[in-house]
């Protein structure tokens, strides 16, 4: 999503932090940076901080 906004001309800055869930009580950031310009993006990098939630096996 990052990419597409960056190379449609959406976004101004290429750095930006996302935001999400908020309405559901589980607020999270990431920091995005789009690398390259708008004509010729090499990648994405993201970062930030999590926690695992749940976790749990699956027997088929």
């Amino acid at each position: 999503m990052a990419a597409y906004l960056w190379a449609e001309g959406l976004i101004d800055n290429p750095v930006f932090v996302a935001e999400q869930a908020y309405g559901m009580n589980r607020p999270g950031q990431a920091d995005v940076q789009v690398v390259g310009p708008q004509d010729a993006i090499e990648g994405v990098n993201l970062g930030g901080s999590g926690y695992v939630l749940m976790s749990g096996k699956l027997k088929i």
